[in-house]
């Protein structure tokens, strides 16, 4: 799509999910849910920063992101890779909980992305601290959006 791009970067080697009539039958628990989900949310995210304001020369991440959706190894971990405009990707693992499953990972990993994209050149200090808060923000104020986020109220 114009937005997310659904590759194979990591191991484990896994061939994104196709479909040869246009019918998902994906269920939870498969590489093919996995792609979809991720690509849902990334690329109704990246409508989002544009609905914003957020095009033009002003853009963030207006192009199609390389993600990975069954990399880091299978590690119960994920991260945003910084690169090059067109090189950086996103990719998540699966361990206890697959991480492409879980919009709170998804965003806050994008949020990632949304930060160096915006100023690719902010290290050192407190700035890892911070990056991963604007993930944290970034998830949350999605899931504050939805119809059940309202009634979330973290302790």
């Amino acid at each position: 799509g114009p937005f997310v791009n659904i590759t194979d970067i990591e191991a484990p080697n896994t061939a994104p999910s196709t479909t040869t009539n246009g019918v998902w039958t994906a269920k939870r628990g498969n590489n093919a849910f996995d792609d979809t989900n991720v690509y849902f949310h990334l690329d109704q995210n990246q409508r989002y920063i544009q609905s914003l304001g957020f095009t033009g020369s002003k853009s963030i991440i207006n192009r199609p992101l390389n993600v990975d959706t069954d990399g880091v190894n299978g590690d119960d971990n994920s991260h945003y890779q910084p690169a090059a405009a067109g090189k950086d990707y996103l990719a998540f693992g699966h361990g206890c909980v697959n991480d492409s499953e879980d919009v709170g990972v998804i965003l806050h990993e994008y949020g990632h992305g949304i930060q160096y994209n915006i100023n690719n050149s902010w290290t050192g200090g407190d700035t890892g601290g911070m990056g991963e808060g604007f993930g944290d923000y970034w998830a949350a104020s999605y899931s504050y959006s939805t119809a059940n986020g309202k009634t979330f109220h973290p302790e």
